[in-house]
């Protein structure tokens, strides 16, 4: 069994893509985070909140690997960190940026204050397009669906949680240095704060940080079989 954790104000629907090109090698769950069908406090942190859910799926399912794209990787890493993962861990753009160092914080330092700003203002439209713009590029908000818009709003209490939980991220080098066999990718036309994080991510694992051309931050929507090529590779390797 293979566990998928999506990333943030988003569904277990990102895994469609990899799953289909992956099932049949592979025993494939792609559950959604229990935040995403619920609401969170305003000053919660979603990491705090889904950690004690992972753990008991992970032991329910004892899983051959973990894993996660974005916050959804965060959370993997976190599960790791923790002890409540102890066996391999793939790492699609994690929102540690605790791995940052303090000159390449600020884009994401602008990022948090603007949305936790507009959130304070009463703007919460505002505060998405510019997270879903940041992570997306200019005009990715406007292109979306009015469904998708709506469905997004509708999760802002996680959303804001997700985000609290990169911005108060504490991951350091020192702290992944006994975890599991890991995979790194990254998006080649993602942010160059991720693009940071996932150089650090592989130094510090002392593994390849595995880029995937053409694709930005959604690579398991949009690239889904490269994707899938680099993880099924890796889970090969581990069985």
């Amino acid at each position: 069994m293979v566990l998928l954790l999506h990333g943030s104000a988003d569904s277990e629907g990102c895994w469609r893509g990899v799953m289909g090109e992956l099932a049949g090698r592979f025993r494939l769950a792609a559950p959604s985070l229990p935040g995403s069908r619920g609401s969170v406090g305003s000053q919660s942190r979603a990491i705090d909140l889904d950690l004690p859910w992972l753990s008991t799926l992970i032991e329910g399912l004892q899983p051959l690997a973990v894993i996660g794209h974005s916050y959804g990787a965060l959370l993997a890493l976190a599960a790791a960190e923790a002890g409540v993962w102890r066996g391999p861990v793939g790492l699609i753009e994690p929102i540690a940026f605790g791995l940052l160092a303090p000159g390449e914080r600020a884009a994401i330092d602008a990022l948090n204050a603007r949305f936790f700003g507009a959130l304070d203002a009463g703007d919460a439209a505002g505060a998405l397009r510019g997270l879903v713009e940041y992570w997306n590029g200019p005009g990715s908000w406007d292109g979306l669906p009015a469904s998708a818009r709506d469905r997004l709003m509708q999760g802002l209490p996680h959303t804001r949680a997700e985000v609290a939980s990169g911005r108060d991220d504490a991951t350091t080098a020192e702290g992944l240095m006994d975890l599991g066999p890991a995979a790194v990718l990254a998006g080649a036309l993602t942010t160059r704060e991720s693009l940071a994080v996932g150089r650090a991510l592989a130094a510090a694992l002392g593994v390849p940080s595995q880029s995937i051309d053409g694709a930005g931050h959604q690579a398991p929507r949009t690239h889904a079989v490269q994707v899938a090529r680099r993880l099924g590779r890796w889970l090969d390797a581990l069985t």
